[in-house]
């Protein structure tokens, strides 16, 4: 009887042992998962740089992966507006890269964005450059996008100009495809100013 008493209570410390390493490994890792999380530059200005008195450094939520910095310059409202924004981001909504749209009246839409993944990352100023205006469209579509005429186009009652000057069309289900949509465009002559001064 001693004997199976003796079992027993041993038994019993040695679950509480294992319950009591549990705790203390869940408390350190809720503590190491704090102290690892990303910080970020934070800033939302109008204009085209974050002063140091706009920044702070301020730590991610465990969702947001990655510092994003994006600029942008919009005259297609009455009022140019250019503004500044820095901030943690969920990967999903990370936007890499420049962006453009001009109008056939010249007014323009100019994004660039930058995402990255280290403490601090995003601290670097943003600028937009000099840019030229040409893209390429590969993908699936319909018959009707390949009777698109080439040459000059324009669409949204005038707005927006383009050159199509290449279009060719494969079908991608047989072995001498004729149905792939590849269409080349060159730019309005309203081409994007230099906003980078």
């Amino acid at each position: 009887m001693c004997k199976s008493w003796l079992q027993e209570k041993q038994l019993s410390s040695s679950t509480n042992m294992m319950a009591a390493e549990i705790v203390v490994f869940c408390l350190f890792s809720s503590i190491f998962s704090t102290v690892a999380s990303l910080k970020c530059q934070t800033c939302l200005v109008f204009g085209k740089e974050c002063t140091e008195e706009d920044v702070k450094m301020v730590e991610c939520k465990n969702e947001e992966k990655m510092c994003s910095s994006m600029i942008t310059n919009n005259t297609l409202t009455n009022i140019s507006i250019s503004l500044m924004i820095k901030r943690c981001s969920k990967p999903e909504e990370c936007y890499e890269g420049f962006y453009s749209s001009t109008t056939v009246d010249g007014r323009h839409e100019l994004s660039n964005g930058h995402c990255c993944q280290t403490d601090g990352c995003n601290a670097d100023s943003l600028h937009f450059g000099n840019h030229t205006d040409k893209y390429s469209y590969q993908g699936c579509t319909t018959k009707n996008a390949c009777s698109y005429p080439i040459g000059m186009s324009e669409l949204a009652g005038g707005l927006f100009h383009f050159n199509v000057t290449t279009l060719e069309c494969r079908n991608a289900s047989s072995h001498d495809p004729d149905l792939i949509l590849v269409r080349k465009e060159e730019p309005s002559p309203y081409l994007l100013e230099d906003l980078s001064k």
